[in-house]
């Protein structure tokens, strides 16, 4: 660990060096700035950006989704089931992150929990899910009510 840190120092310093001694941002999706005024213990502080994070997460955790990887957790409505991820769920949903967190008692720290809602269709839960790993669905006039319905009853941020 000690020489990973190492490398991990000589980068940044070679970062910012470079911004330094060009003016310009590094090549790459990422800048370094120097922080002005903050020196620590260790030396000068800098800030290392890297520019569209949020996207790049979003788009990792729907393809994740996409290839069913890393699944850790199972909705069920009737007889049919999805998988989900807890973070997303857990960041989209009060209902969800409490149930998740209720299922993870210290006696079962690593479970994969299975949550069954038999007030909600099937098919509104799996668009539930799409909206919250996608941030959108497109839904027919006559499937609306429904969703809304399911909505309200999970907690779903964002509708």
């Amino acid at each position: 660990m000690i020489v990973q840190l190492s490398c991990l120092r000589v980068c940044v310093l070679n970062v910012a060096l470079f911004k330094q001694r060009s003016g310009d941002t590094p090549p790459g999706d990422y800048s370094a700035h120097h922080n002005p005024g903050q020196a620590h213990q260790n030396g000068t502080e800098f800030t290392l950006r890297w520019h569209h994070h949020d996207a790049k997460l979003a788009d990792t955790m729907i393809r994740s989704w996409e290839k069913k990887q890393f699944i850790d957790v199972t909705l069920a409505s009737g007889h049919r089931t999805i998988g989900a991820h807890k973070l997303v769920l857990c960041a989209c949903s009060s209902l969800l992150e409490s149930m998740i967190v209720a299922a993870q008692s210290a006696q079962h720290p690593n479970t994969h929990p299975m949550l069954y809602f038999h007030e909600v269709d099937f098919d509104d839960l799996a668009a539930l899910v799409d909206f919250m790993y996608r941030g959108h669905i497109t839904v027919t006039h006559h499937t609306l009510p429904g969703i809304i319905h399911a909505a309200q009853i999970l907690k779903i941020r964002g509708l």
